[in-house]
């Protein structure tokens, strides 16, 4: 039996009408939160945590969509009851199947409740990935790079490993380990430490820079520099400058920098004479 046109119809109306109103209801929430309630938090005394405030505004969009989702039900002329309860019948394997979806979700929340870091901050996370968080969704928290590029790490990994964050006050740290010889001179070696902290100050864009003596190593005085940038995009830029005015000035100052060794020994059969040590260095 062929069905009846006009009912298909109707329903096919209903579907489209409840698809649209949801997508309206959307579009106001957000237009709502941009131009009323961001406003208003930011403005009034103390402020309001704007990661919050991106957290309720994607729970009440959740909603709207839970609640269009039964009116989309009820609009095929099914009961969202009967539905529901349908769905109950597989709820224990759903959620075995649904459990790498919603640890992740679970993830986000307790990044929004407990702020390890925000939007903006420069962070590292176990296993070499670092960036700057430019989203923190409720799956999956993005981040971008110093070369530009962005990962994407969903959040139940992120708020199980230790996080390295880096930002203070709007900037991000940077370290670099300059090794100079042993035999440097005091005097040097303290002409050398001052140039480093110039170095830094003389690029823009850089400041705060500190020297930190480590240790001593085979050949060498193992030395920190530190400072901090107030834009992570230019990371290798400012890297850059700051090494090319180092390594201008040691050579001004005469200070060498400790370079590796290496002794290449070789163990094949030379029936002609000793086996030969070949020194790699300097």
């Amino acid at each position: 039996m062929l069905p009846d046109l006009h009912d298909v119809a109707t329903v096919a109306i209903d579907v489209c009408l409840t698809v649209d109103v949801t997508w309206v209801f959307f579009i106001l929430t957000d237009k709502v939160y941009e131009k009323f309630i961001f406003p208003l938090a930011s403005s009034g005394p103390g402020g309001v945590d704007e990661q919050l405030l991106v957290l309720t505004r994607k729970v009440a969009k959740a909603g709207i969509g839970a609640v269009g989702g039964i009116f989309l039900i009820k609009a095929t002329g099914k009961d969202p009851v009967a539905v529901l309860a349908g769905l109950g019948i597989g709820g224990v394997a759903i959620g075995f199947a649904a459990k790498d979806t919603i640890s992740p979700f679970m993830g986000g929340i307790a990044i929004y409740l407990t702020h390890p870091f925000r939007v903006g901050d420069y962070i590292g996370v176990d296993g070499g990935l670092e960036g700057k968080v430019v989203d923190i969704g409720l799956r999956a928290t993005t981040l971008e790079t110093k070369m530009g590029t962005t990962y994407v790490i969903p959040n139940d990994k992120i708020i199980n490993a230790p996080i390295h964050n880096t930002q203070r006050e709007g900037k991000s740290y940077d370290g670099i380990c300059l090794r100079i010889d042993i035999a440097t001179t005091p005097a040097k070696r303290d002409a050398a430490i001052e140039l480093f902290k110039q170095a830094v100050l003389d690029t823009e864009g850089a400041g705060d820079p500190s020297v930190h003596f480590l240790s001593y190593g085979d050949d060498n005085l193992g030395l920190m520099l530190s400072y901090w940038i107030d834009d992570a995009s230019s990371f290798w830029d400012l890297r850059h400058e700051i090494m090319m005015r180092v390594d201008t000035r040691l050579r001004e100052l005469r200070v060498e920098m400790s370079l590796p060794t290496r002794a290449i020994a070789f163990g094949g059969y030379l029936p002609d004479g000793p086996v030969p040590q070949i020194n790699v260095g300097r």
